[in-house]
Order: structure tokens, then C-alpha cells, then sequence
């Protein structure tokens, strides 16, 4: 009897094992699952909460976005503690200023359509992918990243703030970091911090690693390093095809002269109709548009 008991006790451990990572957020979405934030039918609840989070986006609670679920959130986001194992868009701005912050674990995705104001942490584990679309702002926290962190507009960091870096970081727009501490891969040529804008403002300490040439690349450092990854395919939609600055770039040592072959151009595929354009010297072949092309549609070009 007692045998039995014992062995009935370790199942029930077993399970409650099993379940403990649930177990601790008190919104989690259903597993391979995609769907709206708003919608019911997006989360489980085994904790004390009963029903989906509140759809005003202001979430008292620990959230987990599950492995293989693709959540979107219709409007702005204003969350505790945020833990993304799957996929999380956010169509709006992000506001992570309370509890544990946001971390995007390995292989996941958020990504912001708004800008994100952080005075909690953020976390970004290897393999993980951190995609702003507007500013992103950090104060009285600190930035982790072994991923890659993209943001397509303003990257400003304030005194308090410590920026820790062994991954990626691309950034569109303008580049402050106000004194808090800045650290990166001790080896520096694995160092990849990315400032596309040649014009870009870029505000620091005379200390700040931030100035040393070795560790900040520019766009052509990008190209040349990215620019066949899948980090350069999201950076090429999400920043240089799309902005008038940059232009999505034609080779300047290209295969031929095709313009509809794609390994001719930066981010190895042929333009689309809402890319910028942009046309360097070459030395190889100027680009081609021949009557097989069909109808070509573009933003606009510079030559």
C-alpha cells in the first residue's frame, strides 16, 4: 500500500513538473496557435485568472507567448512581465516599464510596429530576434542581447541604462548612449553593431565603445556581412528597401546584368513595388530590364 502510495506521489510530482513553467504566468496562449490577443479562443488559463488577458493591453499579470504560436496584438501594449517562446506582434507601441520586463527566448520573434519605452529590462537570448519599428527608448534598466535587436528608427540609451552586447544590433536612425555602461564580445571581430544611417546622429561619452571604428559597422559593413543571412533579409524589409535614405542597393560586383535576377542585388532578391531603389557605381554590369521582366514596379530610383 505504501508502495503504491510512493509511486502515485511521483506522478502527481511528474505532472505538476511538467506543467510548472505554465504554471507560472497567469496568461499563456495555446500552444501552435495563431491568433488576435484580443480573442478568447488565443489563450489558456490555468492560473487564478479566468479568460483571456484584458484586451485594453494593460496587463497586470505575467504573459507567456507559447512555443509555435503566432499572437497579434491590435494596438498599443502595456504589460508587467512579458516571456515570448513563439511569435508576438505588436501594432502599436510597447510600453515595458513594470515587473520583470520582456525577454524573447530563443528562436522567437516580437516584433513592434510602434516604439517601445523601457524602463524594465530587455532580454534578448541567442537565436531570438527583437524587431522595432519605431524608437526604442531605455531608461533605469538594462538591455540584453545575444540575438539580434533591430530597430529601424532612434536607439537611445539614457545614463542608467546598461547596454549589454554579444549579438547583433542594427539600428536605422539616430544613436544615443548617455553613460551607462556599454559592453560587447570580448573578441571583437564578432562584434556587430550596425548604425545604417550615414547621416545618423551618434551621441556618447568620449569612453564609450560606442566611438571605437572597430566595433561600429555602417551599411556597407552590413551588406558585406549580412547581407545574404536571413538577419539581412529582414533588415533589408524592414529598413533599407523602404527608406529613401538607404535605397535597396544593386550589386557592385554583380552575376550579370539581369535586373530580375535576385543574387544581383544586396539582399538577394529582385525589388519590389514599395522598394526605394538605389544604383551605385559598378564594376561589374549596370542593371537590364528586358521585355521577359514584364512590368517592373518600384518606389523610385536613384542612380
Amino acid at each position: 500500500m505504501k508502495k503504491l502510495y510512493m509511486k502515485k506521489l511521483g506522478m502527481v510530482l511528474l505532472m505538476v513538473g511538467l506543467t510548472w513553467p505554465v504554471l507560472l504566468a497567469d496568461y499563456s496562449s495555446k500552444k501552435n496557435t495563431t491568433g488576435d490577443y484580443e480573442s478568447a479562443s488565443t489563450w489558456i488559463s490555468p492560473g487564478k485568472f479566468n479568460g483571456p488577458p484584458p484586451v485594453d493591453g494593460n496587463v497586470k499579470q505575467a504573459l507567456i507567448i507559447e512555443t509555435g504560436s503566432i499572437v497579434t496584438r491590435n494596438g498599443d501594449f502595456n504589460p508587467v512581465t512579458v516571456t515570448v517562446n513563439g511569435r508576438f506582434i505588436v501594432n502599436g507601441n510597447y510600453t515595458n516599464n513594470q515587473g520583470g520586463g520582456v525577454t524573447v527566448e530563443k528562436d522567437a520573434v516580437l516584433e513592434i510596429f510602434g516604439d517601445l519605452a523601457a524602463s524594465a529590462n530587455i532580454t534578448v537570448k541567442g537565436g531570438g530576434t527583437l524587431i522595432v519599428h519605431g524608437n526604442l527608448t531605455s531608461s533605469n534598466a538594462g538591455i540584453e542581447s545575444h540575438g539580434d535587436l533591430i530597430v529601424v528608427g532612434d536607439f537611445s540609451t539614457a545614463s542608467s541604462t546598461t547596454v549589454k552586447n554579444t549579438g547583433n544590433l542594427v539600428v536605422g536612425g539616430n544613436f544615443t548612449h548617455l553613460g551607462g555602461g556599454f559592453t560587447v564580445n570580448g573578441d571583437l571581430s564578432d562584434t556587430k553593431v550596425y548604425i545604417l544611417n550615414p547621416e545618423a546622429v551618434i551621441t556618447a561619452p568620449d569612453w564609450s565603445l560606442v566611438n571605437d571604428p572597430a566595433i561600429i559597422g555602417n551599411l556597407e559593413d552590413f551588406l558585406q556581412d549580412e547581407g545574404t543571412s536571413d538577419l539581412g533579409k529582414i533588415v533589408t524589409d524592414a529598413i533599407i528597401a523602404v527608406s529613401p535614405i538607404f535605397g535597396y542597393q544593386w550589386k557592385t560586383t554583380n552575376v550579370n546584368s539581369s535586373w530580375s535576377t535576385g543574387s544581383n542585388w544586396a539582399g538577394n532578391i529582385a525589388p519590389k513595388a514599395d522598394y526605394h531603389v538605389r544604383i551605385k557605381a559598378s564594376t561589374g554590369s549596370y542593371p537590364e530590364i528586358v521585355m521577359s521582366d514584364r512590368i517592373v514596379e518600384i518606389k523610385d530610383l536613384t542612380i
